[in-house]
């Protein structure tokens, strides 16, 4: 069986499967953390993707300690990456010794060939110290 290689949208190397490569994944979540925290937002949604959940869980203590003006922070994940936003949320969990908030939901949508799909979503909510 022949494993079919991807490019990576940005830089061009080859992967396995996905859009971004685990480089350009990592730059990009730091890139959208970046552009909250210069907007001064106290409230930061982190989109769980394709990076390992201790990279993710690291990127994220990183932000907290640099910007303590941040009061939340809502892990979000869909589909196949709900477990994943789970395992960053245990690992923050003993990290910031806070219970978070866990809230589910179904989205329903149609696909390409107009059949109803239905996804769940997941929102884990850390509330911080922040001002």
């Amino acid at each position: 069986m022949v494993k079919m290689m991807d490019k990576c949208q940005k830089c061009g190397e080859y992967i396995k499967k996905g859009q971004l490569c685990l480089d350009c994944s990592k730059n990009s979540l730091e890139a959208h953390l970046k552009r909250q925290i210069n907007d001064k937002q106290t409230k930061v949604d982190v989109p769980i993707g394709d990076l390992l959940a201790k990279e993710t869980a690291g990127i994220i203590s990183n932000m907290l300690n640099e910007n303590s003006f941040i009061s939340q922070i809502d892990l979000k994940a869909r589909g196949r990456h709900i477990t994943r936003a789970i395992d960053v949320s245990e690992i923050l969990k003993r990290e910031l010794t806070i219970k978070p908030k866990m809230k589910t939901n179904t989205s329903e949508f149609k696909n390409n060939e107009n059949k109803p799909v239905k996804v769940s979503e997941i929102c884990i909510s850390f509330k911080v110290g922040g001002k």
